[in-house]
């Protein structure tokens, strides 16, 4: 009997479908909170960049959302080869929100292209492609490359010439209308609804922050000039850029008549930002103040009446740079990037005299050297009040890195939250003008003021990662997000509008999100120092322009195979030895002073109570095996019957013979394959999964290599050590 059309092409329709459903619903990327599906694209190819030249693709879906555009594949990338924890389909770097995308560009196809002439030329249309949104005539089926530039200077590309016309259509005119045009349509908003947050109000958290500050820096001596917080800008008739408390030196005669005096100072300020206390140095107790610009000459004697203190001196952070001197810098860095990332051969061999073109590495010496130097009249008992712009840019940057350098507690996680949220938040620094959430925005006042201070810190984290309790991941993330429109943190210019939009107190702070000093996350995403040793002291940077760095992390990351990843790579395993050197040497603490265990039970008791270190193992009697078998661990694998198995990657393997000059050290080098064996009185013996006995610890990360780690060490006698 013949079969029909219908009967044999039915099956494996049915079955192309199925799969194609199953894909689908693997590839679907977990969504956040009040976040849903708007389209989907198959068929997408997403470039991965190399410096070489030749990109290649992975293949998945395009997901775009009401909050941004994500891509999933089941192919490795190069982040899944580095972090092999990373279970999700859904790549970190391929989630694009809308807020974070500083222009789209869709490119025709190679033969569409030969076509077009200068006199045909579209408007819109440059460097061979169209800005999406510039109102430019296209031919839908001509598409094949949709390019989107990122602020944070990221690169995606997308090949959509295997999608079906249909959906490219739904695709790009969703793409040209996703931009937020209104305050309220962010996904802040709608995130923070979904998650039902009731948060404190922005006078309650602004008050929260200051009396830490204040309870950690008050003076504790009678012959200081008290600390007063006040409350008298609580409803913003003072300054509105200010916050609604803030804390002055405590006058007598101000206190007489506060508000009145307060009022009369600030006619005096641009945008009434009269000088305010910031902070003050420990050790000094001298006071760094910040305030806008003077409308009249700076009068020191008038300021030290108001004020109350002695040895008082003014400087202006302007002279650093300016706000559209900044946003220059950043437009030409930005070209000189993505130049790179295209590959062009010019951008490529004249780097160097492209990045001092940029005049960003100047920007940022001169930052530096500004707050180094403020920081060395702090500690000569100067008390310095700090003038810069009307809207806070450069005194609230340079006030910033003065604590960073000089106060150890601005190296911690929580320090620095309470920094930004003082400093930055909470002192009217305007984050809605400065960053462009909306397409509304006036893309005149856009300048990258946080990313210079996040680039400033990194340099003196670079330089002394040791006193830093984060890394340099955490600078990223923080950059990061401050374009994500999912935290209310970073969306308004100050608690005057934060107040005036109810809603603001209903969206997520971008702290929920950042792990802290206690958590286990920032070990696991890299964001805690295992180098991190507290130092009370001032740490000031190498500001000759030989001793900076260009952030390739932020500014080249898009290469991460190359830049990025394989540096971080390095010192993640430099800092997992370190920490396994702190294990050893309290694991030989314990050896020689604690008590050592009977039984196995005797044992977990004494980890238990922390007496034992975890690494400790207790080996019965019958299995022990004599000491001059654990000087040759080839001896001892193969006693054990291959019982021995590698633990460590770093470590040497260099062979050697019994008896000569380098035994004990070769047997180290591979001694991770081999628990060491220790003998207590009673000829019990516990193992010590390790390969360093005698351990030379050294204090500079930046001299350990890069292929290996190695450690001198000696095995001794076990018996000799009881002794």
């Amino acid at each position: 009997m013949q079969r029909s059309v219908f009967a044999m092409t039915a099956p494996e329709v049915i079955q192309e479908d199925d799969i194609l459903r199953k894909a689908q619903s693997l590839l679907e990327p977990e969504m956040l909170a009040g976040e849903s599906i708007a389209h989907t694209t198959q068929r997408v190819l997403r470039f991965r960049f190399s410096p070489s030249g030749r990109h290649t693709g992975i293949h998945g879906l395009l997901h775009v959302t009401n909050y941004r555009i994500l891509f999933a594949s089941t192919e490795r990338s190069t982040y899944d080869v580095v972090h092999p924890n990373h279970s999700s389909s859904v790549q970190v770097d391929d989630s694009i929100p809308f807020t974070l995308i500083h222009a789209m560009y869709i490119t025709p196809k190679l033969r569409s292209r030969a076509s077009i002439t200068s006199k045909t030329k579209p408007s819109g249309w440059t460097d061979n492609r169209i800005m999406l949104g510039s109102g430019a005539k296209y031919d839908m089926d001509q598409v094949s490359m949709l390019t989107i530039i990122c602020k944070d200077m990221c690169q995606y590309r997308f090949n959509t010439e295997l999608v079906p016309r249909d959906s490219r259509v739904a695709l790009l005119s969703l793409l040209e209308q996703m931009m937020p045009s209104k305050l309220t349509l962010l996904f802040a908003f709608e995130h923070g609804q979904a998650l039902h947050l009731h948060n404190n109000t922005i006078r309650e958290q602004r008050l929260t922050y200051l009396k830490a500050r204040l309870a950690r820096l008050a003076p504790s001596s009678p012959s200081e000039v008290p600390l007063e917080l006040s409350t008298l800008n609580n409803d913003f008739s003072i300054c509105s850029t200010y916050p609604p408390a803030f804390v002055l030196p405590h006058n007598k005669s101000l206190h007489k008549s506060s508000a009145m005096n307060l009022n009369k100072l600030s006619e005096n300020w641009t945008g009434r930002r009269f000088p305010v206390w910031s902070w003050t140095n420990s050790r000094t107790h001298a006071y760094l103040c910040r305030a806008g610009v003077c409308k009249g000459p700076v009068e020191a004697d008038e300021l030290i009446r108001f004020f109350g203190l002695k040895l008082l001196q003014t400087v202006n952070a302007a002279e650093c740079f300016t706000v559209s001197e900044v946003a220059a810098s950043w437009d030409k860095l930005r070209t000189l990037c993505l130049a790179v990332l295209d590959g062009k051969a010019d951008a490529m061999s004249s780097w160097l005299s492209g990045l001092e073109s940029t005049n960003w590495m100047r920007i940022v010496r001169k930052c530096l050297v500004t707050a180094a130097s403020i920081a060395s009249k702090l500690e000569n008992n100067y008390n310095i009040v700090l003038t810069g712009s009307e809207e806070g840019d450069a005194d609230c940057l340079i006030a910033s890195l003065v604590q960073v350098i000089s106060d150890p507690y601005a190296r911690t996680f929580k320090g620095f939250e309470e920094l930004i949220e003082v400093e930055w938040v909470g002192m009217g620094f305007p984050f809605g003008r400065r960053l462009c959430h909306l397409s509304t925005d006036n893309v005149a006042a856009r300048s990258p003021v946080f990313a210079l201070f996040l680039d400033c810190v990194f340099q003196v984290l670079r330089q002394n990662p040791h006193v830093f309790q984060f890394t340099e991941e955490y600078l990223l993330q923080l950059r990061s997000r401050s374009h994500t429109c999912l935290y209310g943190t970073f969306l308004l210019d100050c608690d005057y509008d934060r107040c005036e939009t109810a809603a603001i107190s209903s969206t997520k702070s971008v702290w929920v999100d950042l792990p802290g000093d206690s958590d286990i996350e920032a070990v696991r995403q890299r964001m805690f120092s295992m180098l991190y040793a507290p130092y009370p002291g001032t740490v000031m940077p190498h500001t000759k322009t030989p001793n900076l760095e260009f952030w390739q992390g932020a500014y080249l990351h898009w290469l991460e195979d190359v830049h990025y990843v394989t540096a971080m790579t390095k010192r993640h395993q430099q800092e997992l030895v370190l920490v396994e050197i702190r294990e050893l040497l309290d694991l030989r603490e314990y050896l020689t002073t604690k008590e050592r265990p009977k039984t196995t039970a005797h044992l977990e008791k004494l980890i238990a109570s922390g007496v034992a270190p975890t690494a400790v193992k207790y080996i019965p009697p019958e299995q022990l095996r004599p000491p001059e078998v654990l000087l040759n661990p080839q001896a001892a694998a193969e006693s054990s019957g291959g019982y021995a198995t590698p633990r460590r990657t770093g470590a040497g393997t260099g062979a050697s013979t019994p008896g000569s000059a380098t035994a004990g050290t070769a047997a180290a080098a591979s001694a991770a394959a081999e628990p060491l064996g220790l003998f207590g009185d009673d000829g019990q013996q516990m193992a010590i999964e390790s390969s360093v006995d005698d351990l030379m610890f050294m204090e500079d990360p930046d001299a350990m290599h890069d292929d290996s780690l190695d450690c001198s060490t000696e095995i001794v006698d076990a018996r000799a050590m009881d002794d």
